[in-house]
């Protein structure tokens, strides 16, 4: 079962089975994943169509971050996979 979001939203589409869903830009077209977040920069990022899971741990507990995660996927890790 999925619940739809309604707003603005980067990238996620729903949540469901107590994962946030979303789909990523990823060359020329988009792919589906499956995401865990936790407090401080902890994320689980499952994408079933490329065979990946990524998993970011920070510290980031009363701070921003300061870097985008999502840029960081869209940018390097998609871009370091073969083609």
């Amino acid at each position: 079962m999925s619940v739809p979001l309604v707003g603005e939203y980067r990238t996620l589409y729903g949540y469901g089975y107590n994962w946030w869903l979303g789909r990523s830009p990823f060359r020329g077209g988009r792919v589906e994943y499956f995401r865990a977040s936790g407090w401080g920069g902890q994320y689980i990022y499952v994408y079933p169509g490329l065979n990946l899971v990524l998993v970011f741990t920070a510290g980031a507990y009363y701070d921003d971050l300061g870097l985008s995660i999502n840029d960081i996927i869209e940018q390097y890790v998609f871009a370091a996979l073969p083609r």
